[in-house]
């Protein structure tokens, strides 16, 4: 589960916004999709049809630096058109790889890295495909506490 301050939902729902912006994929907060909308969820990949899932899976410094990466994963299944799929690969690479001081919602990120991509196999006679980066970039540290 991601930490329990704001920093990981913030990054999160900054980057569906990123990616909707640019036409990649649909992201609205309260509103379901239509069926040919790709639309953006977080967490957990519906079980059948298009979607993108945007999922936290850790950080590579302890939770008090606050210098650090932290990692999502960006997985979709579109169509059935494997094309389609890679496409998405290209477009999320081209987005995002190697950029430097981007600002994802109230998130101000220093540098982005894809660390892999590739293709999941078929669900719902759909093929999935999956991209992780790596954002990097000041976070808040957590609040101390003193002792009691």
């Amino acid at each position: 589960m991601p930490p329990e301050d704001s920093y990981v939902p913030a990054l999160m729902s900054g980057l569906a916004e990123h990616i909707s912006a640019a036409g990649i994929a649909t992201y609205r907060a309260d509103a379901p999709y239509a069926d040919d909308e790709l639309g953006i969820v977080f967490q957990t990949m519906p079980e059948t049809g298009t979607a993108m899932c945007i999922s936290y899976y850790g950080s590579t410094d302890p939770t008090d630096a606050q210098i650090a990466e932290t990692r999502l994963q960006v997985r979709w299944r579109c169509g059935e058109d494997p094309f389609a799929g890679l496409a998405v690969m290209d477009q999320l690479r081209a987005l995002l790889h190697r950029r430097l001081y981007l600002r994802l919602g109230t998130v101000q990120v220093t540098s982005v890295r894809r660390i892999s991509a590739g293709p999941l196999g078929n669900t719902d006679d759909r093929p999935e495909f999956v991209s992780s980066f790596g954002f990097v970039g000041l976070r808040p540290l957590p609040p101390v506490r003193d002792p009691a």
